[in-house]
């Protein structure tokens, strides 16, 4: 019955992704187009309905029946997303599964997984910088050291439409990128933060605004590109058992896309490295034809890391010294990196 319903999954999602790509591909009409897109997405949300039992480790349980609960409901098929939704995927797992602590967790995890539009042609993109940068702090500016690395990330990509009859915000809640990064040990702001400092969250947005530089452009439909001002919500530093501080914050937006339009997202950053370090993407959406490329690295040694969520027939994945080209659906959670070190190792100060 297990091999059955995983079957039935795959199925699902192969031919609901197979209906979403003939619908990004081909013209059909705005009517045709929508009912393909109501289709295909459906499919595509069923098979990973399915498919979650896995994830949650209720294997013996994976029968259709799950499914059939989860559909039963007409708001499901009408909305395919919203509050609605989720409360009845979460009352339909927790009566099927009573007293099973992986309900929430996998309520969760589907959530974030049908809630944001796919996306297509999803391009990453690592320069590395040559030029100086300065930290930002009420008492002034403070240049960063020689030893640190500076990179610039770019991300561009293109949803499908709006599915609901109402305007949604971008990628369905406004987040345009989530930022979890270490902060070099030889910087000021690990400096202050240790010494600390830098309680004041407008100090820590200032630094993040100038020093990381993010910035957004945003094309509704087929409008022009036009650069956005970003939100920059929340702001947290901590620090872990090895002394290493991180920073984490969101970049979000308050652009709504109109029941069948689709946008353009062009991300920017800049971030500090270390000389040995790495870069990772995740995938927080269902993302169809990725590419990862590293440039301006020539005089370090380039580890491409590629570990899609699940392998999938779905999926042809190609891995170069530079590059990490993925031809098809790539699942939320799947995680792609760059790591890299010195070709020659910098010579010691003083001879010592």
């Amino acid at each position: 019955m297990l091999q059955k319903a995983v079957l039935v999954s795959l199925l699902l999602l192969v031919g609901g992704s197979w209906l979403f790509v003939v619908t990004v591909s081909t013209s059909q009409g705005p009517k045709a187009e929508q009912w393909l897109a109501l289709i295909g997405g459906t499919l595509v949300q069923t098979g990973a309905i399915a498919l979650i039992i896995d994830y949650v480790n209720m294997r013996s349980y994976a029968t259709g029946e799950v499914v059939e609960a989860i559909l039963s409901s007409e708001d499901y098929l009408r909305t395919l997303s919203g509050e609605e939704q989720i409360a009845h995927v979460r009352r339909a797992l927790h009566a099927r599964f009573r007293g099973d602590d992986g309900v929430d967790r996998a309520v969760e995890w589907l959530t974030v997984t049908l809630a944001a539009p796919a996306r297509i042609r999803y391009a990453a993109k690592l320069h590395l910088l040559q030029e100086q940068i300065t930290e930002l702090f009420p008492d002034g500016e403070v240049l960063v050291p020689d030893s640190v690395l500076r990179v610039r990330a770019e991300f561009a990509y293109t949803t499908s439409g709006n599915l609901s009859r109402r305007p949604e915000l971008i990628n369905g809640d406004g987040v345009i990128h989530t930022q979890i990064i270490p902060i070099p040990k030889t910087t000021e702001l690990t400096r202050r933060f240790q010494a600390g400092e830098l309680h004041s969250p407008e100090a820590r947005e200032a630094w993040v605004r100038h020093v990381l530089q993010p910035k957004v452009w945003v094309k509704l439909g087929q409008g022009e590109e036009t650069e956005i001002r970003p939100f920059i919500p929340r702001t947290r530093l901590s620090e872990a058992a090895n002394g290493t501080v991180w920073l984490d914050f969101d970049i979000t937006c308050e652009q709504y896309v109109q029941p069948g339009q689709q946008v353009s997202v062009v991300y920017s950053h800049r971030q500090l490295c270390h000389r040995r370090d790495s870069y990772v993407w995740r995938a927080s959406a269902r993302t169809y034809d990725f590419t990862f490329n590293a440039r301006g690295f020539q005089d370090y040694r380039l580890l491409p890391i590629a570990t899609p969520a699940k392998d999938s027939d779905l999926t042809e994945l190609e891995v170069l010294r530079d590059e990490i080209r993925c031809t098809g659906l790539i699942l939320p959670e799947s995680m792609f990196a760059f790591a890299w070190s010195p070709r020659v190792e910098p010579l010691p100060l003083n001879g010592n």
